[in-house]
């Protein structure tokens, strides 16, 4: 059976509490769901509500998109410690984007809807931080992603212009 100080040590490595007290940290800790995941294992599937965040302490996900006109999933992400993955959204408004599957045995932990209304209700503080927290880091991504794909629409528009270069020439 893991301590406290044991279980609150992967919120010290997540960027998401990087703004958290120790207390703060302890009193979100007592919230969340340990669980061990066997290799293969789904933690949840594209299209699922998003009911909940997790936090990886041990082990690797990876992050899959199917798309429906194609026969195999695209790895979107891989996720080691001190990663956290999925969202929590207000009464299940949000669908997944992705499938999280376990890579290898993996801890996790997770916190969901009903553990944020809890944290509401005892810490609204806490609460309003850690939302303010996810909203950051979800502005992070966001400016991640437009980046990439700046990038890759360069890339593209490189490669059409050589292409048209090379038939024009012959």
């Amino acid at each position: 059976m893991k301590t406290l100080r044991q279980k609150i040590s992967i919120l010290y490595t997540n960027p998401l509490f990087e703004n958290f007290s120790t207390l703060e940290r302890l009193e979100f800790i007592k919230l969340c769901h340990r669980r061990t995941y066997r290799q293969g294992e789904i933690v949840y599937h594209q299209n699922d509500p998003a009911t909940g965040i997790y936090f990886l302490e041990e082990g690797k996900v990876t992050l899959t998109i199917r798309n429906p006109d194609e026969p195999t999933e695209n790895i979107v992400h891989e996720l080691i410690k001190p990663d956290s993955f999925g969202f929590i959204t207000p009464n299940y408004s949000s669908r997944r984007e992705a499938t999280a599957m376990c890579e290898s045995e993996c801890v996790i932990y997770g916190f969901f809807q009903p553990d944020y209304d809890t944290l509401k209700k005892r810490h609204p503080k806490i609460a309003i931080a850690f939302l303010e927290s996810v909203v950051r880091s979800m502005a992070q991504l966001n400016d991640y992603v437009k980046e990439s794909l700046t990038e890759r629409v360069g890339e593209l528009e490189s490669q059409k212009i050589y292409l048209t270069g090379i038939c024009q020439t012959k």
